[in-house]
C-alpha cells in the first residue's frame, strides 16, 4: 500500500465533516498530512476553525 492509499484509509474512517476539514487543511496546505493524522477529531476541528479565522 502507498502513502497515498494509506492517508485516504485514514481519512475514509473519520466522519464526514472532519473528512471535509481535512481535505480544506491539506488543500490549502495549511498542514501537511502527517501532522493531520496524528490528530483526533476535536484537534482537527480547532485547527480547522484557526486557519479559517487566519484566512478571513
Amino acid at each position: 500500500m502507498n502513502d497515498n492509499t494509506y492517508i485516504l484509509n485514514l481519512i475514509s474512517s473519520r466522519r464526514m465533516g472532519v473528512q471535509q476539514m481535512v481535505s480544506s487543511l491539506l488543500h490549502t496546505e495549511y498542514m501537511t498530512a502527517n501532522e493531520v493524522m496524528e490528530l483526533d477529531d476535536e484537534e482537527i476541528e480547532a485547527c480547522y476553525n484557526q486557519m479559517r479565522a487566519e484566512r478571513d
